[in-house]
C-alpha cells in the first residue's frame, strides 16, 4: 500500500527529490514529490486560500539502511511475498524499475 503524505512549501523551496524526517522509533523517508500551487476553494459564500504544498508518498522503517528502505519501498506495490515472487517469475519489468527506484532513493539519502 503506498503512503502518501502533503507538507507546505515554505517560501520560494525547490521541490525535493527524497526528504528523510526522523521520528521517535521510526524513520521516514519521502519522495515522489509533486508540487500543488496555491490556490482558493469556492465554499460558496466565502473562499478559502489554500497555500502551496508538495504531495508525496513515503514509506517507515526502523532505521536507515538500504535492507530496511528497499523492501519498504518494493511491498508499496507488492505487499506480501507471493505478489513479489509472482512479479519476479513473470519477469514484470514494474517490478525491475520499482526496485531501481528504491536504489536511486538511496543513494540520494546516502
Amino acid at each position: 500500500m503506498i503512503m502518501k503524505g502533503n507538507r507546505p512549501k515554505i517560501n520560494n523551496e525547490t521541490l525535493p527529490d527524497v526528504e528523510v524526517k526522523h521520528h521517535k522509533h521510526v524513520v521516514e523517508v519521502r519522495y515522489d514529490f509533486e508540487e500543488v500551487p496555491a490556490h482558493t476553494i469556492d465554499m460558496g459564500d466565502e473562499q478559502e486560500d489554500v497555500p502551496a504544498s508538495f504531495n508525496y508518498e513515503y514509506v517507515k522503517i526502523k532505521s536507515l539502511t538500504k535492507e530496511h528502505l528497499k523492501p519498504a519501498i518494493i511491498k508499496t506495490k507488492y505487499p506480501t511475498y507471493d505478489d513479489e515472487i509472482a512479479a519476479i517469475n513473470d519477469g514484470e519489468q514494474d517490478y525491475q524499475d520499482l526496485r531501481g527506484k528504491a536504489d536511486e532513493i538511496w543513494n540520494k539519502i546516502s
